[in-house]
C-alpha cells in the first residue's frame, strides 16, 4: 500500500489480494480482511468506479462447503441410545429434538419450560434478531419430552427446560456430553458436533420430500438461498433414476431413446 492512504488505486486492492491467496489464505480469511480494506476506502471515500462511485473491492469466491452429516446408520444409533443417568437422558432429549426440529444448539439450550406445548406438540423459539417462530414436533419426541418434565412437575413455566444450578445447559457442556454419547456408539471424527445433526435434519427433511420452503421457516433462514445449499446437494434422488435416463447406460444396455 502506498504511503498515502488517499492514493490506493484497484492494483493496490488486486495485489493484496494475489498477497494473501499466495500465502494460501483461506477464502473466508481472505474476505475477512477484504471487508476491513472496503470499509477504509470507504471512509476515506477514494474515487473508483464502483457503484456508489467510491474505489471498489471485491470479494473472492469463496469454496462452497458440503455440510457435513451422519449417516441413517449412525442416527439410528443416536436415536436408540439408552440413558443410564439424567446426565445422559438430556443430552439423549436434546439430540432428539435436534433431529425433530432442526433448531440451532442456542435456540434449543435457551428453552423454558413455558415455550413447550405438550398439547399442541409446538415449540416457541426465540431465534437470530429475536424473531419468534413456532416448530411442530412429533408424537415420539412428544413421550420424550412428557417424561423429562415430569422429573420436576411443580418447576415453574419460566425455568429453563435444561436447567443447571447455574443456569440452563451450555453449549460446551452439551457437546462434550453429545461427544461422549456418540463415541459410546462407536461413532467418532470431526463430523461428530451438535451442528452435524441440524444438518442432517435438514438433507433428510428435503431427502424426504420435503418443501424447501417450509423447511427455510423451521430452520429459521432469513432468505431462501440459505437453505437451497441442502436442494441442490441432496443427490439421492438423482442417483436412483440416473441409471434410467443416462444416454450412456442406454446406448450400452441397448435401451431405446425417446
Amino acid at each position: 500500500m502506498p504511503e498515502e492512504p488517499k492514493e490506493i488505486v484497484g492494483q493496490h486492492v488486486r495485489d493484496a489480494t494475489m498477497g494473501m491467496r499466495v500465502q494460501r489464505l483461506s477464502a473466508i480469511s481472505t474476505n475477512s480482511y477484504l471487508r476491513v480494506l472496503r470499509a477504509f476506502v470507504r471512509w476515506l471515500r477514494i474515487p473508483g468506479d464502483g457503484r456508489d462511485g467510491l474505489l471498489p473491492v471485491p470479494m473472492i469466491q469463496a469454496p462452497r462447503l458440503v455440510p457435513r452429516t451422519f449417516t441413517r446408520d449412525e442416527l439410528l444409533c443416536l436415536i436408540h441410545f439408552q440413558p443410564t443417568t439424567m446426565t445422559t437422558e438430556r443430552i439423549a432429549l436434546l439430540v432428539k429434538m435436534y433431529l425433530d426440529t432442526g433448531a440451532r444448539a442456542e435456540e434449543l439450550l435457551a428453552l423454558r419450560r413455558g415455550d413447550v406445548n405438550i398439547d399442541d406438540l409446538l415449540i416457541k423459539i426465540s431465534g437470530k434478531g429475536a424473531r419468534e417462530r413456532m416448530i411442530p414436533f412429533s408424537l415420539p419426541l412428544r413421550a420424550d419430552l412428557h417424561r423429562w418434565m415430569a422429573h420436576t412437575p411443580d418447576a415453574p413455566a419460566g425455568e429453563y427446560l435444561f436447567p443447571t444450578p447455574r443456569g440452563h445447559y451450555s453449549y460446551r457442556n452439551a457437546l462434550r456430553d453429545f461427544v461422549a454419547m456418540a463415541k459410546s456408539k462407536g461413532i467418532t471424527g470431526r463430523r461428530v458436533s451438535l451442528h452435524t445433526l441440524r444438518h442432517s435434519f435438514a438433507t433428510l427433511y428435503i431427502a424426504n420430500g420435503g418443501d424447501p420452503m417450509r423447511l427455510q421457516r423451521l430452520l429459521g433462514h432469513s432468505t431462501l438461498a440459505m437453505t437451497e445449499k441442502y436442494v441442490s446437494l441432496q443427490t439421492q434422488d438423482l442417483s436412483q433414476v440416473h441409471g434410467r435416463f443416462s444416454p450412456l447406460g442406454s446406448i450400452l444396455q441397448g435401451r431405446r431413446g425417446r
